[in-house]
């Protein structure tokens, strides 16, 4: 048998959420049970603070759920991701309007 913890920071109005959920699959990989076995609840008024908070407690469940056997720990934080996009995007925003402004520089000498 296999336990997967999933161990996901979320994104809510107002609000960040630290969830753990834990399946158990069979040795063919089918679902035996799944329960969420904690859950946690981000409010400050402050967003930097509220996230600070929240990725602390990922960080020290993930360290829980790894110390245990036989088990896989699927990490997500929902936050990080959305950031990581938009800097992703941002990125490729500069770079098509750094190769647009060579483009008209180099063809107007």
């Amino acid at each position: 048998m296999d336990t997967i913890y999933e161990i996901m920071l979320c994104k809510e109005p107002d609000e960040l959420i630290v969830d753990v959920r834990v399946t158990v699959e069979d040795h063919e990989g089918n679902e035996i049970s799944y329960d969420e076995v904690e859950n946690f609840s981000f409010t400050d008024s402050i967003d930097t603070e509220r996230y600070r908070m929240a990725r602390r407690e990922l960080n020290r469940l993930v360290k829980k759920y790894s110390a245990k056997w036989h088990t896989k720990i699927i990490r997500y934080d929902e936050v990080y991701e959305d950031a990581l996009t938009i800097v992703n995007i941002k990125k490729e925003e500069q770079k098509r309007n750094g190769n647009s402004v060579k483009q008209t520089s180099s063809s107007s000498s």
